[in-house]
């Protein structure tokens, strides 16, 4: 009886200490190694691995609404093609004229604030990008469209740039419009002014259910967040947001809910000083999320015209073992990352993301002022390793 008793007091013991168990340390993301300057300019960009082993760039600099770019050889990420455009703003139709809403705006722009690209199972591809009349939007209205590539597209283009030529007709990419769903009604009933759906990062799930899943958003087929979306009130508190979108299709969009049925704001509790911009979330594992997202730039408008170096206060380091419960890490020391001709630092201003998914690496791009006047940013880039304990 007394060793039964024992028995039952040790296990309620391991229970109990269980139960108190203290929380489990993220991960540990550490950059490896400097950050080496590419032949990429521009801020906003989405990288795709190639069959051959090269990787694709794939984003927009203003005078195309899409182009790509590809690694001259497999593995070196420094080196790239020039830019060529595969889709152009006349795509755009479901912008409509204010005199004449049967015509399209003569100002429609495709601005993709971190064109989300990503590659499906078939090889195809599947792109989220933002479009507005001029930019900045010239009626405070801002919409999410997708766009869809086939793998010969890309195939061709790759070809024809390669061997110093333009993409042909046959690589140009489709634009299928304006998304649907309560996304794409969350933004047609926008305030102007207020809404900037800026990210990075689209996440294709092959394996995500042919319907949407609500009750379990990031199990879907296609996931983005998104700052700037889904405040009861944009106008006092949207750009402390992230909010995660999700389809079955890549057309229909909705938001992730809270418990209420309220659109879910997954960085609740903080503020400016963790950063509030143009965040780029990468999933490494089921249970590994990452995300970095910028804070405000240094000085106002007037001080920004004058001198370019100027960046933002930071680029911050969130983690999330779920995609939905997120929790800040650290502020990047981002700011002396690369020096200028002068011997001061170059102004940040984002970071975006590869992943190798065969070698399992993380590959960061990030946006530093570019001192040869080919564009305001240019990419460098790095390699960050992660331990889990």
């Amino acid at each position: 009886m007394a060793y039964r008793l024992t028995s039952a007091c040790c296990l309620l013991l391991v229970v109990l200490a269980g139960c108190h168990r203290a929380p489990k340390k993220p991960p540990t993301l550490q950059w490896t190694g400097q950050w080496e300057r590419t032949d990429l300019v521009g801020a906003y960009h989405s990288y795709i691995r190639m069959d051959d082993g090269r990787v694709a760039y794939i984003g927009n600099h203003g005078e195309t609404a899409l182009n790509v770019a590809f690694t001259r050889e497999p593995g070196d990420l420094l080196r790239w093609t020039p830019r060529k455009e595969v889709m152009a703003f006349e795509v755009i139709t479901d912008l409509p004229d204010p005199a004449d809403t049967k015509k399209p705006a003569a100002d429609r722009f495709l601005f993709l604030t971190g064109p989300r690209v990503a590659m499906l199972a078939s090889g195809d591809f599947l792109g989220l990008g933002m479009i507005c009349r001029g930019y900045p939007a010239v009626d405070g209205r801002n919409y999410i469209a997708s766009f869809t590539g086939t793998a010969e597209n890309v195939n061709l283009a790759k070809q024809a740039m390669l061997a110093g030529g333009d993409p042909p007709k046959e690589a140009r990419w489709n634009y299928a419009g304006k998304v649907k769903g309560p996304v794409g009604e969350y933004l047609e009933e926008q305030t102007p002014f207020t809404v900037y759906p800026g990210g990075g990062g689209l996440i294709h799930l092959p394996d995500g259910p042919a319907s949407p899943d609500h009750v379990r958003p990031t199990r879907n087929r296609f996931l983005a967040f998104t700052g700037y979306v889904g405040s009861p009130d944009p106008k006092k508190d949207a750009w402390l947001w992230l909010v995660l979108l999700y389809s079955a299709d890549g057309r229909e969009w909705f938001f992730a809910k809270d418990s209420t049925g309220a659109i879910r704001n997954l960085t609740p509790g903080y503020s400016t000083k963790e950063g509030y911009a143009f965040p780029f979330v990468l999933r490494r594992a089921d249970d590994e999320w990452w995300m970095w997202r910028s804070g405000d730039f240094q000085g106002d408008d007037k001080a920004l015209e004058k001198d370019k170096s100027l960046g933002v206060d930071g680029i911050f380091l969130y983690y999330s073992p779920d995609g939905l419960n997120w929790q800040f890490v650290r502020r990047e020391a981002f700011q002396n990352a690369v020096m200028g001709k002068n011997g001061k630092p170059l102004g940040v201003k984002n970071m975006s993301i590869y992943y190798d998914p065969k070698e399992k690496r993380i590959h960061g791009f990030l946006s530093v002022v570019n001192e040869d006047g080919a564009g305001w940013w240019r990419k460098y880039h790095n390699i960050a390793k992660v331990t889990r304990e």
